[in-house]
């Protein structure tokens, strides 16, 4: 279950920056998407922090590989049915139809499991508003890259300011700059594409999770009695020691 888009890590220091050209009407177009491009990334930046939490929370940072949502989702039902003793129903636990979907009694988890939930509060409430924060800026982003690229198409010359940029070397700068920031904007829409598909993943596996619940179940029993059994109840000691046994369980 997942389809894999937490595997893909993208620049983190990526620049969508964008520099005045010279040119008055791209410059206006640069202008406005200052702030469109500056909350594309920081929405991808909060919920890279929010995902990194959890699977802190959870034990499975850096402990699995190729890890995909569904893995993160295993490993806090694991951690809670260590909490219930190996019984999910034990920590009151529940599914609703809105966000944040999970609920269970905290003050039932043991204090190894105190941070699950804020954490799993944080993320699902960034990933079911993404969408509605996010889209509405693609077509402004598609109409700034068709309208610079025209600008760099023969018979289209750069109309540079001359009281900003030496009139002798006017247009090669601003021609350079408009083709620099041109490439800056080729990047948003994957970088649209991949915050909004990290966001999706996240809430479609939730949708199943009635689901995974019931095909999953002895597999959350099992690692959940062991763990307690064991005394092992560190959300990253459950990973480590009891993932292997039960994968094959959940695939």
């Amino acid at each position: 279950m997942g389809c894999g888009a937490l595997k893909r890590q993208m620049n983190a220091g990526l620049n969508l920056e964008l520099q005045e050209s010279g040119d008055p009407r791209l410059d206006a177009i640069f202008k406005d998407l200052e702030e469109p491009l500056s909350l594309l990334l920081a929405c991808r930046k909060q919920l890279k922090r929010a995902l990194k939490g959890f699977q802190k929370e959870v034990g499975v940072y850096k402990q699995l590989k190729n890890p995909t949502f569904f893995d993160f989702l295993m490993a806090m039902l694991f951690c809670l049915s260590a909490s219930g003793e190996g019984e999910l129903e034990a920590v009151e636990l529940t599914f609703g139809r809105e966000a944040p979907f999970i609920s269970v009694n905290e003050d039932l988890l043991y204090v190894e499991h105190r941070g699950i939930m804020p954490a799993w509060r944080t993320l699902i409430a960034l990933a079911v508003s993404l969408p509605d924060i996010l889209e509405p800026l693609r077509s402004q982003i598609q109409t700034a890259i068709r309208q610079t690229e025209s600008s760099l198409q023969p018979g289209n010359p750069v109309e540079s300011d001359p009281t900003t940029v030496g009139e002798s070397q006017a247009s090669p700068l601003a021609v350079k700059t408009i083709s620099e920031n041109l490439n800056k904007l080729a990047l948003a829409p994957g970088v649209l594409d991949e915050v909004l598909t990290q966001a999706m993943e996240i809430t479609a596996t939730v949708a199943k999770l009635p689901s995974i619940l019931s095909e999953a179940n002895p597999a959350i029993k099992a690692v959940g009695q062991q763990a307690y059994i064991d005394l092992r109840l560190a959300p990253r000691d459950i990973v480590a020691k009891y993932w292997p046994s039960s994968k094959p369980l959940l695939r």
